[in-house]
């Protein structure tokens, strides 16, 4: 019995020796106390997409989770309680200089709709009603400019789509939160474990060595592209819930989760501070496809740029366009990037190739689905070594 107490104090001294070791670890792309700009002709914006509170699957009150996103530097949060009858929307409004929109998530068929009201005033009083609003948005999406619907954690096991997806979807999460984290429990789970442990320590580091390219979700992503033009998003899914053996803790906390990634929106009016007049730009942005995902724990992007420049204009993330001779996609990406980085540009989800400065040029020649994404070169602790992470995705540019 002693050796067995003897025994498990070392290893316990051994894991707060390797968890101070874990918690120098730096995994930012940039230096923190470098002043981000934003990139010429916009100003960018992140906010977090799909947030839970104790009305529905969460456990934080509305207060808490907005006060969460005032400390994770959040310009915008979108909350979407889960079939949650009626919404609060007395809280449209800002937040200590964080602009709130209290919108929906609901059960539909055997899946998972995010549905997104411009200027919300639009009062749902049961899953009845709210499969009717839905099945009219997907019906006649040429009508439906003052909504978005969202397909939340689409590749999640469970969640599917019987038949052809509609027209009317106008998008749906690449990158899911609480899908990745579950997926490495169910297929990865001494990944899992190890992330878990460190987690005290470096949450930013455990939450990396989890996170990997969406495969499944961007396949899905450019197939329903091939029909209609749709937005990718990130979804936080933040519910600040375990369940540690049936008992349910609060963990990660909302403040973590808004950390991870966001979705930055690029406008070209600055946010005033008026709700009134704030509130549709976040929104006609986010309908657009008017912003990139990237993973913030990694490093602030402010300052990157993705778009298409023709003989006569500008063509921004979202736009489909005619081909036209000359044209050429700019990428920009933000000043003072401290580590090896590589930007992939995609043609229908075939890579076609790998940039690598700070100003770059990709000449378009043939219709396509075009977007990209940058890659940095991080360094991990002993014994993984340095390894590529993705940390910014456009949306996309359909040339056809």
């Amino acid at each position: 019995m002693t050796k067995i107490i003897y025994a498990t104090i070392y290893i316990f001294i051994g894991y707060l020796i390797f968890g101070l070791y874990i918690s120098n670890q730096d995994i930012k792309v940039i230096e923190p106390t470098i002043q981000s700009k934003n990139a010429s002709d916009f100003y960018d914006y992140k906010g977090a997409i799909n947030v839970h509170s104790h009305l529905s699957t969460g456990t934080g009150t509305l207060p808490e989770i907005f006060n969460s996103a005032v400390k994770a530097k959040l310009d915008f949060i979108v909350t979407t309680d889960l079939n949650t009858f009626p919404l609060p929307l007395s809280n449209n409004n800002y937040y200590n200089k964080v602009l709130v929109m209290i919108n929906s998530e609901f059960s539909y068929l055997d899946s998972k709709l995010i549905y997104i009201k411009n200027k919300s005033n639009e009062l749902i009083n049961n899953l009845g009603q709210a499969s009717a609003v839905l099945s009219e948005h997907l019906s006649d999406p040429q009508t439906k400019s003052d909504s978005l619907l969202i397909w939340a954690h689409p590749t999640k096991k469970g969640s599917k789509w019987t038949g052809d997806i509609p027209l009317g979807l106008d998008g749906l999460e690449i990158i899911n939160l609480k899908s990745l984290w579950q997926d490495s429990w169910l297929n990865k789970k001494i990944t899992f474990i190890w992330s878990f442990l460190i987690y005290p320590f470096n949450p930013e580091l455990a939450f990396l060595r989890l996170f990997q390219r969406a495969e499944k979700e961007i396949q899905l992503w450019e197939e329903l592209n091939k029909g209609r033009l749709r937005i990718a998003f990130a979804g936080t899914d933040a519910e600040s819930r375990f369940n540690f053996f049936k008992t349910p803790l609060k963990f990660p906390s909302y403040e973590t989760l808004f950390k991870i990634v966001s979705n930055h929106i690029l406008i070209r009016s600055e946010l005033t501070g008026d709700y009134s007049k704030d509130q549709p730009k976040v929104f006609n942005a986010l309908k657009g496809g008017q912003f990139y995902l990237s993973l913030d724990m990694i490093g602030d992007p402010k300052g990157f740029l993705f778009y298409l420049q023709t003989p006569r204009k500008k063509e921004y993330m979202g736009s489909t366009i005619k081909l036209k001779a000359g044209s050429k996609l700019k990428i920009t990406l933000p000043e003072n990037i401290k580590v090896p980085t590589k930007i992939k540009i995609y043609r229908d989800n075939k890579e076609q190739t790998s940039l690598v400065n700070k100003e770059n040029s990709y000449e378009i020649k043939k219709p396509g689905i075009y977007r990209a994404v940058v890659f940095t070169k991080i360094s991990l602790p002993f014994p993984e070594g340095r390894k590529w992470f993705p940390w910014i995705f456009t949306n996309s540019i359909k040339i056809d």
